[in-house]
């Protein structure tokens, strides 16, 4: 089964070769990377041409990026007809892949309806040193999580082409908060199966450059949960809603009625707020971070 990697790049010079050298060991050889690139000024297009002379002709092919962001840039991959592959694995230009990381994606592979499989992570700091781990999830992935949680980096991803159809539909003009939390909620209330492996796949690499990063501290969940009482939440999911309304005719009956009854919930606040969320099914994934969820409603922050 050949692999179609999905890399977007951007100034990544610092570490982008750790990265291809673990794309090169890779136990699952067939595999084609597919790099956009959003208008560099330092020397990753040079890195990337590289590696490319290194292997034969037709592994690596470069793209101009539409320089409209990380997850557009993504996004630009996936609508592209030349990216063939049996699977899509989207690929950070920093991170560091385990040697199984595709082979083991690829084992859980279940066959029809669509599949997305994702990960938890190794996390590094800039040198290389280990600082600990993504937060390891207990509830099983659905449409009710997705709606309010992306519970997986982008990074991790590997999903079939019925996942890459559905993400090649979202509009170059649409306002993507993050392109995992977008492939989650799509695959999910489309009816494919998520696979969340508590094994982690790959080093996640933690530095003042990072777009989007997985802050374990106590400070980062803190700051985290004041940016929800700010608004930032609800705006990230009013930007999800409209996305999800072009998508409507695709979800899952079961979707289609999570997806109504959170959007009355969103429209209400106070006690009839969080009595209409609870009634929505929605839910994040630990019992902290529901009493979050339900103090957001509570204030009209959903």
């Amino acid at each position: 089964m050949c692999v179609a990697i999905l890399m977007a790049t951007y100034n990544g010079e610092g570490f982008l070769r750790k990265q291809l050298d673990s794309i090169m060991c890779q136990s699952h050889q067939n595999w084609v990377l597919h790099v956009s690139d959003d208008g560099s000024s330092d020397s990753t297009l040079d890195i990337v041409r590289e590696y490319a002379e290194k292997l034969p002709q037709g592994r690596v092919h470069i793209h101009e990026g539409p320089r409209m962001g990380f997850a557009q840039n993504f996004l630009s991959l996936v609508r592209r007809r030349e990216v063939i592959g049996d699977f899509y694995a989207f690929c950070d230009q920093d991170d560091i892949w385990l040697e199984d990381k595709i082979s083991r994606a690829l084992s859980m592979v279940k066959v029809g309806g669509g599949y997305l499989y994702c990960s938890r992570t190794f996390l590094i700091d800039e040198v290389g040193c280990s600082i600990g781990l993504s937060p390891l999830f207990q509830l099983p992935p659905s449409f009710c999580n997705a709606l309010v949680q992306s519970i997986a980096g982008a990074n991790t991803m590997l999903f079939d082409s019925r996942i890459r159809e559905l993400l090649a539909q979202v509009p170059e003009d649409a306002r993507v908060i993050s392109h995992d939390w977008l492939a989650y909620m799509l695959a999910a209330g489309c009816g494919a199966v998520v696979d969340y492996d508590a094994q982690p796949s790959l080093m996640y690499r933690q530095h003042q450059q990072n777009l989007i990063g997985t802050n374990t501290t106590i400070r980062g969940r803190v700051a985290r949960f004041f940016r929800m009482l700010e608004g930032d939440y609800r705006g990230w999911n009013s930007s999800n809603l409209s996305i999800l309304k072009d998508f409507e005719a695709s979800l899952t009956p079961d979707s289609q009625m999570v997806l109504r009854r959170f959007s009355v919930a969103r429209a209400s606040a106070g006690a009839k707020g969080l009595i209409l969320l609870r009634r929505s099914g929605v839910r994040r994934q630990t019992a902290i971070e529901n009493m979050g969820l339900g103090l957001a409603a509570l204030l009209g922050r959903v």
